[in-house]
């Protein structure tokens, strides 16, 4: 959220996105997410996100806080077991 405001990013992937993860409690997962510094940033505070899977949206959203920045052009690195 940037001043309070939900701000939409579109986002793309890297990497092999065919890995298998098993997403449960007691089986932690990470990821890698890459902001582009040559976008235009935008200060955040919050982010949201659902993860795909090959047969939709994993149900769920997944949250980030702290101080955060976001921008269009952001890539999503695939799930690894973690």
């Amino acid at each position: 959220m940037a001043t309070g405001t939900p701000v939409p990013v579109a986002t793309g992937s890297y990497g092999d996105q065919h890995t298998t993860a098993t997403l449960a409690p007691g089986h932690p997962v990470h990821f890698d997410i890459q902001v582009p510094g040559e976008a235009r940033q935008l200060p955040a505070d919050e982010a949201s996100f659902t993860l795909q899977a090959p047969g939709g949206q994993v149900p769920g959203t997944s949250f980030a806080d702290g101080r955060l920045r976001v921008a269009a052009g952001t890539l999503i690195g695939p799930v690894r077991q973690g």
